[in-house]
């Protein structure tokens, strides 16, 4: 279906999901449709030989398993597929809820992003150990001063910032 010249399928994006499992390695290529759901265009599955209780113990053979229901999903679906979104869970993983504060020069400066990527920097140095890996750090909320709760500080100004 076109409309004003341009076709829908081309402006609805791919998407594709991987999940490496115990027993499978699964990859699922979709579109959405026009009700708001996912269209199933292609599956590569495949048996996960390199990974075992959720941890993987072979990266080589793991990687393998992957190409392979990635070129599966891809020749299924008629996809070129170059993103994945890939779900991370195991007993290996955690999610740690931190607060750190910085302490600034001028009560008059505003907030920018140069301080809220310190922050941020200071935070990944504290939780940190060596037989860790953060994945990712996503800010919930800010405290500036004493107001609890912000949600986006660029332009605030305040000495206490965390």
């Amino acid at each position: 279906m076109e409309e004003n010249g341009i076709n829908e399928k081309e402006v609805r994006p791919i998407v594709v999901g991987l999940d490496i499992g115990t027993t499978k390695i699964c990859v699922i290529v979709g579109r959405p449709n026009e009700f708001g759901k996912i269209d199933i265009l292609g599956v590569g599955k495949v048996a996960s030989t390199g990974v075992q209780k959720g941890v993987v113990n072979n990266i080589q053979q793991t990687t393998e398993n992957i190409k392979a229901a990635v070129e599966e999903a891809s020749l299924k679906s008629n996809v070129k597929i170059e993103v994945v979104h890939v779900g991370i869970a195991g007993q290996h993983i955690r999610a740690q809820q931190m607060r750190e504060v910085i302490v600034r020069n001028n009560s008059h400066d505003q907030i920018t992003q140069k301080d809220i990527d310190r922050l941020i920097a200071d935070v990944e140095r504290v939780v940190k150990t060596r037989n860790e890996e953060i994945i990712h750090i996503i800010p919930q909320d800010y405290i500036v001063d004493e107001e609890i709760g912000v949600k986006q500080p660029i332009g605030m100004a305040g000495v206490r910032f965390g």
